[in-house]
């Protein structure tokens, strides 16, 4: 599961192109390795992009609606998350991709614990504002966080998809 912050910090140039890039690349890396993907966005509301599935088309349109606005509600959307992946089997794992804090960090460390413990890998790739000290809390694992210039935050999505078949 993608979990995608729209809020307006997203709004500073190149930050949604990148994320959409990014996001887009994961997608058909993960399906490309027999994975289905799901997604979820979050601002002030949680929306439900795409429950794990292989459409491609789909979801490209489906990503292309995000706007940024409001605040970052983090809590809310990994929670959600976990639940879409909670009766799959396999690998399971939820990669977050965000610019900054959430609106409460002790919700989100709450949902994040609840993910880990349900056996599911976090990984939070984080650019701009993002806290990796806190990025690195919500994994529970630091080597799992990886943090990049805005330039590169596609990329470093896409790696992530490129060794989803290894063990976390």
């Amino acid at each position: 599961m993608l979990v995608l912050d729209h809020s307006t910090s997203m709004a500073d140039p190149g930050k949604m192109p990148q994320l959409r890039r990014g996001a887009f690349k994961f997608f058909v890396e993960a399906v490309r390795r027999h994975y289905a993907v799901g997604a979820v966005a979050f601002a002030s509301k949680t929306q439900l992009l795409s429950t794990p599935s292989v459409d491609i088309p789909r979801f490209w349109r489906r990503l292309q609606r995000l706007k940024p606005y409001g605040r970052t509600r983090m809590a809310r959307p990994l929670r959600i998350a976990q639940r879409r992946l909670r009766f799959r089997r396999g690998h399971r794992v939820i990669v977050l991709l965000t610019d900054g804090m959430p609106d409460d960090a002790e919700a989100t460390l709450a949902a994040a614990r609840f993910i880990r413990d349900a056996g599911i890998t976090l990984i939070p790739i984080g650019t701009g504002q993002a806290d990796e000290a806190f990025l690195k809390t919500l994994a529970g694992r630091p080597e799992l966080v990886h943090m990049t210039d805005l330039d590169g935050f596609s990329d470093a999505v896409a790696e992530v998809a490129g060794r989803l078949e290894q063990p976390y």
